[in-house]
């Protein structure tokens, strides 16, 4: 079966860098448009873990075309750690970093469903068995 994929925008891009240091607290970048709103982990260098979760956010402070560019959220209460990752039914505080010169916004981010969780392919070294953590989320 052959189906064709047009992309037609990249919302974010960033090479590995085996150097780079991972922040300490959860980082995400937040995308969709309207109502249909997602957050992305953002995954730095091996050992990380990559995550995408739909959310609702009760009084949006963003612009369409922030949104269609990615904002970054931090969530500084939450150790970055595939453990401790936010996770569906959850509420969680982050701040938006539109990149702008104004101060980071805290907003009440309701997390809906996690539609994608991996962290053994970004482990070092790599492994393509399901792990207990992608097992118990139901992601084999």
């Amino acid at each position: 079966m052959n189906i064709g994929v047009t992309v037609k925008q990249v919302v974010y891009f960033q090479k590995f860098d085996s150097l780079a240091k991972r922040p300490s607290q959860l980082e995400y970048l937040l995308f969709g448009r309207g109502s249909e709103l997602f957050l992305a982990h953002l995954i730095t260098a091996p050992p990380d873990f990559d995550q995408v979760l739909s959310v609702k956010i009760a009084d949006p402070t963003f612009t369409e075309s922030e949104l269609a560019k990615g904002i970054k959220m931090i969530f500084r209460e939450t150790t970055n750690s595939p453990f401790l990752r936010l996770k569906e039914k959850q509420q969680a505080e982050g701040e938006l970093h539109t990149g702008s010169n104004s101060a980071p916004k805290k907003v009440k981010v309701s997390l809906i469903r996690e539609l994608y969780f991996e962290e053994g392919e970004l482990r070092t070294p790599p492994t393509f068995e399901s792990t207990l953590e992608e097992k118990k989320v139901g992601f084999m």
